[in-house]
């Protein structure tokens, strides 16, 4: 919420899980070539038993049973791929059919889950206009202010025109603050809460001065919005109610707020008992008809309606002068019907196949709201500077209290009241409280997310470690040239001394693995390379061979002379003849 967002698992454990799950598959995926068919077969058994059990547990309707079917239906496609591969397809035929594969999953899984693309162009529609209004705000005030956009494309508007804002979409959403939207009726789910459906007593507790509308609203005095400039076909409102960033309540007040109270209107009326003494949402009465609910306007006023039903997912209003389409119903949030006159009738549609449009109309009341917050203006804090993770301001408490502020409770946040530390509080169930005593108070507060020092020195031990490791591979000298050519001509002998190795015969059950005499000691012997032919000195005879090269390892020259040595070893028969063998002279020259 403009400061800071905080995930719904502490310590950013579904970061880290997913980090592990990538690593985890990327691993498998590189060596997936070591996994028998039959590992295969048992990851598949494992997939489906899994899949099958939460087919049992998930009672969530958002998940229908073809979701499941269809998982199971893609674990076989991906087992039968890699199972061609073990087959013998080529790696590169597996890898492009295994991403086109990937590619039909997730094309299937956004149109199933409704995730909806939309046009840059329209995306962008009167960004540079909000741009231009929020810049001009900002020059004039200091103060620490939230803004909304009627027409907002995203609940993230606020992040890509660098306004603060109280809606967020992120896999890091704080779970408490989605919790604390749905109880008091607006729009949130597991990884979003959006200020769609909320009534002016929320936009005031969530500091939203500013208002960017296209369609200039009905009777603005009466619901509190002064108008301040225009850019394009955008108007820029100020909330008359809107509270400041913090302000103080009692312990009293605080527990009195009750956040299960039952529905979002009882809440919020809750809220108003304790502050104002009355009821801030007065009900509407009307008559429901099958899949429609109809009523009449009794006081000119914004209405609000809460559908009671949690099955029925879209919703029509057919209103006076036009309609309005919602969607995401069952996600608890209210519906907003405008301004309305006193006389106004109003049908509402269920838009979902047998389901009934049970539902609860209420009237807002501005003259309670205006109690609320005159009384709590006076209990402001003054923000005399701020930025990303940093306020600094100053509070007038009547009283030991608790100073409330509307930035969603982190242990990430520290604060200091009159240059000293003291522990936050959990306020409201999901804000930053600051304990106060009675007087003046002045207050810093300062956000460092938790474990980012330890981050910082795990990634400096890194970047150290990979420059030992540079520095130590490069005091590792390249062998001179003098080195490699002797190296090299090592194993040209070696070849030499392979092709001149003849077949190998058997006498009875002694093995002769040479012809010829092995030469003695006293013989000279020198072999020289001339023209690609090998010439053998030996004794005084001199033989002329083809030599051939020969690409082989060196074991291989190394198990043969071993061989040779064995059968010396056990006295086996050499044949007499005119002369040693090109590698029995090579041999002897080796060993002298």
């Amino acid at each position: 919420m403009a400061f800071t967002i905080r995930t719904a698992f502490r310590r950013g454990r579904v970061l880290f899980f997913i980090f592990l799950l990538l690593t985890a598959t990327a691993e498998w995926f590189g060596k997936r070539k070591l996994n028998s068919r039959k590992d295969l077969a048992l990851s598949l058994a494992l997939c489906v038993a899994f899949v099958l059990l939460c087919q049992k547990l998930i009672t969530n309707e958002d998940f229908h049973w073809s979701v499941f079917y269809l998982t199971l239906f893609f674990l076989f496609l991906y087992y039968l791929l890699f199972l061609l591969e073990k087959k013998g397809m080529e790696s590169s035929l597996c890898t492009l059919l295994l991403l086109c594969l990937c590619f039909v999953e997730a094309t299937l899984n956004m149109a199933v889950t409704s995730v909806t693309t939309i046009d840059r162009k329209d995306y962008l529609e009167g960004s540079r206009e909000t741009e231009k209004l929020v810049k001009s705000i900002r020059t004039e005030n200091a103060d620490f202010y939230r803004f909304t956009r009627e027409d907002g494309k995203t609940k993230d508007d606020g992040a890509l025109m660098q306004y603060p804002s109280a809606s967020i979409f992120s896999s890091t959403a704080y779970g408490d603050m989605s919790d604390w939207f749905t109880s008091l009726g607006m729009e949130a789910s597991t990884n979003a809460y959006s200020i769609n459906g909320a009534t002016p007593l929320m936009k005031s507790l969530l500091a939203v001065r500013y208002e960017i509308v296209k369609t200039e609203p009905k009777n603005p005095k009466e619901i509190g919005l002064k108008y301040i400039e225009g850019e394009g076909g955008y108007r820029l409102y100020e909330n008359q109610y809107a509270l400041p960033l913090g302000f103080s309540l009692s312990k009293k007040e605080l527990n009195a707020f009750d956040l299960q109270a039952g529905t979002p209107i009882l809440v919020q009326n809750s809220i108003s008992e304790v502050l104002a003494g009355e009821d801030i949402l007065s009900p509407i009465l009307g008559k429901m008809n099958s899949s429609s609910y109809t009523f009449t306007v009794e006081q000119a006023g914004d209405i609000y309606v809460y559908v009671n039903n949690a099955k029925v997912k879209d919703v029509r209003a057919i209103l006076p002068s036009s309609e309005k389409d919602f969607e995401h119903v069952d996600r608890g949030y209210l519906l907003s019907l405008g301004y309305l006159e006193a006389g106004d009738t109003v049908e509402l549609r269920s838009k979902t196949e047998n389901e009934s449009m049970d539902a609860t109309v209420y009237s807002f009341s501005y003259d309670t709201l205006s109690k609320i917050s005159d009384k709590l203006m006076h209990r402001g804090m003054e923000v005399d500077r701020w930025k990303d993770g940093y306020i600094k301001g100053s509070i007038n408490a009547d009283s030991d209290a608790v100073l409330f502020t509307s930035i969603p409770y982190d242990p990430g946040w520290k604060v200091k009241v009159d240059g000293k530390e003291v522990k936050t509080e959990e306020s409201f169930h999901a804000f930053l409280g600051i304990p106060l005593t009675k007087g003046t108070h002045d207050i810093e507060m300062r956000f460092t997310a938790e474990g980012s020092r330890f981050g910082v020195l795990c990634s400096v031990n890194a970047l150290l470690l990979f420059l030992l490791l540079l520095f130590i591979r490069g005091r590792r000298q390249p062998l001179p040239l003098k080195a490699l050519a002797e190296r090299k001509g090592a194993v040209e002998d070696r070849e030499e001394r392979e092709a001149g190795q003849t077949r190998s015969r058997r006498r009875g059950s002694n093995v002769s693995p040479y012809r010829g005499k092995l030469p003695s000691g006293k013989s000279r012997i020198r072999t020289i390379r001339e023209n690609g032919c090998q010439r053998v000195e030996e004794g005084g005879e001199e033989r002329v061979m083809q030599w051939e090269e020969q690409n082989r390892e060196k074991t291989v020259g190394e198990e043969r002379i071993s061989s040779y040595l064995e059968a010396l070893s056990s006295h086996a028969p050499v044949p007499s003849g005119g002369g040693a063998s090109a590698l029995s002279a090579s041999l002897a020259f080796s060993l002298f």
